[in-house]
């Protein structure tokens, strides 16, 4: 089967400081889809039960059981402003979707982020990439050759 978006939600404290955060289970999600969530705050982030931590940067995910909550709630360990983007895909890989993970913080200036090459390594894989103009309230675009999914300007 081949991976296929299913659809993306996305919650912003809309530049007020909070300690946690609510955002909706994409449309449509079902059993056995894999949920990615980016989530951007400037403090140390806690996500709700069930969902796994592929990096300090930000990034999620769960795959999903068979009654997921209607939202899932992200906290900080400060008043902090946080947005979060959560991507739903079926025909990913599971239990354990990702097998690799790069970042690259501080990697770029003006208008442009310089990223660390990844290579998937079994066939119908994809890569997923989340990004923060922090301190901007303009969104910004997908790297060439990927289709942007979320967005979310804020204050952050």
């Amino acid at each position: 089967m081949a991976i296929a978006f299913r659809a993306a939600a996305t919650a912003t404290s809309s530049g007020t400081t909070v300690s946690s955060l609510s955002c909706n289970k994409p449309a449509g999600v079902v059993s056995g889809d894999v949920l990615v969530a980016n989530v951007m705050s400037e403090d140390v982030i806690t996500p709700p039960s069930g969902w796994t931590t592929v990096s300090s940067e930000g990034f999620y995910y769960k795959q999903a059981g068979g009654s997921e909550p209607s939202s899932y709630t992200w906290t900080v360990a400060s008043n902090q402003i946080i947005v979060i983007a959560i991507c739903a895909y079926s025909g990913a890989a599971t239990p354990t979707p990702v097998d690799k993970k790069s970042a690259n913080l501080g990697g770029g200036t003006g208008a442009s982020v310089n990223a660390t090459a990844i290579t998937t390594t079994q066939n119908n894989e994809m890569v997923v990439w989340g990004g923060c103009n922090q301190r901007q309230q303009t969104t910004d675009g997908a790297p060439s050759g990927m289709t942007k999914r979320a967005d979310i300007a804020s204050t952050v």
